[in-house]
């Protein structure tokens, strides 16, 4: 038996083409790609979701202390002290 004979006798091999497998693999990557976009902007708002804004000095004062510090022209005090608060 030659493979031309092999593949002409298989059911599936006799159907496969490469163009239509080339092209469910093209989708599949179009597809892969977006849903890895998708997911980087789930997790970007996700995490954005959680920052407290510059107005919230009363209501976590360890984000006021930062806040503090950070627009300081000179740092006073260590960052490992942030750690402590």
């Amino acid at each position: 038996m030659d493979r031309r004979t092999i593949v002409n006798d298989d059911e599936v091999l006799s159907g496969f083409l490469a163009e239509k497998h080339e092209a469910a693999i093209e989708a599949f990557s179009a597809a892969d790609k977006k849903v890895s976009e998708l997911a980087q902007q789930i997790v970007k708002a996700r995490i954005g979701a959680s920052i407290p804004t510059q107005t919230n000095f009363g209501k976590d004062p360890e984000w006021g202390t930062l806040a503090r510090e950070i627009s300081k022209k000179a740092r006073q005090m260590p960052l490992r002290q942030f750690r402590l608060l």
